[in-house]
């Protein structure tokens, strides 16, 4: 089982700049509940000047950085060893 979890979600603004960060913790069980691999990630967008739809932007930033570190450990080595290690004996 794949079970995520979101740890923090801000945007702010200070009259200046704006920014967002999120950060989410992945866990991957198996049958029994054991942790097989565990990770967390960050997206972070800050310091860009105040425009129309900030919010939207700096959250769409941080969440495109956040994604993008995700899809480069579901795609590893190491997260594949955990997955199979997991998976019933044939």
């Amino acid at each position: 089982m794949l079970e995520g979890e979101v740890r923090e979600f801000v945007v702010y603004g200070n009259g200046w700049t704006q920014g967002a960060k999120e950060k989410i913790r992945v866990l991957l069980r198996d049958k029994e509940g054991q942790i097989l691999w565990e990770r967390s990630f960050k997206g972070e967008d800050g310091g860009i000047d105040m425009a129309e739809s900030f919010a939207e932007k700096s959250m769409n930033v941080a969440l495109t950085r956040l994604l993008a570190d995700a899809m480069d450990e579901f795609t590893s080595e190491s997260f594949s060893q955990s997955v199979r290690k997991g998976a019933p004996d044939e």
